[in-house]
């Protein structure tokens, strides 16, 4: 029974802000202002890209912030707002988040491949389109299958 607070506990450490900004380098160690003390992370809670300066339209730059996740070393990945409402919605059970969760990053990788010659930002976003693709799908795979695994036969269920 205790395997449902899976999902939302990943969901939890993988998407919650984490309240220091972290270094970029090794992606846990909590950063130092010129007086010594550690910086607060601001997170912007405007979804989507950032807004270029020169036009005024959503750039290719994401907005991302640090994680729960990076701070305990189990990963050194920064999250976007998009990835947590997809991986909320997939514990809140909401079919529909969970079928964009593979369709939308898929039709990014087609945008990014026909512009990945000689621009290596698109070749990054792609490969992280596929870590986030693949991530999606083994830990889902792996908390259901654990799930099903650990699931009592009821006394009604013949085999």
């Amino acid at each position: 029974m205790g395997l449902i607070f899976i999902l939302p506990i990943i969901s939890a450490i993988f998407t919650l802000p984490f309240p220091l900004v972290l270094d970029a380098e090794d992606g846990h160690t909590p950063m130092r202002d010129e007086h010594g003390n550690t910086m607060r992370q601001r997170v912007n809670w405007s979804f989507g890209r950032m807004v270029d300066d020169q036009s005024h339209q959503p750039g290719s730059r994401e907005v991302r912030f640090d994680v729960w996740a990076q701070w305990l070393k189990m990963d050194a990945w920064q999250s976007t707002h998009y990835e947590a409402t997809l991986r909320w919605g997939r514990v809140a059970f909401m079919q529909c988040l969970g079928n964009v969760q593979f369709s939308l990053p898929g039709a990014e990788m087609d945008v990014f491949f026909e512009e990945m010659t000689g621009n290596t930002d698109r070749v990054t976003q792609y490969l992280r389109r596929f870590q986030v693709m693949c991530r999606t799908g083994f830990i889902f795979m792996l908390t259901v299958g654990l799930m099903k695994s650990t699931r009592r036969k009821s006394r009604f269920m013949t085999s």
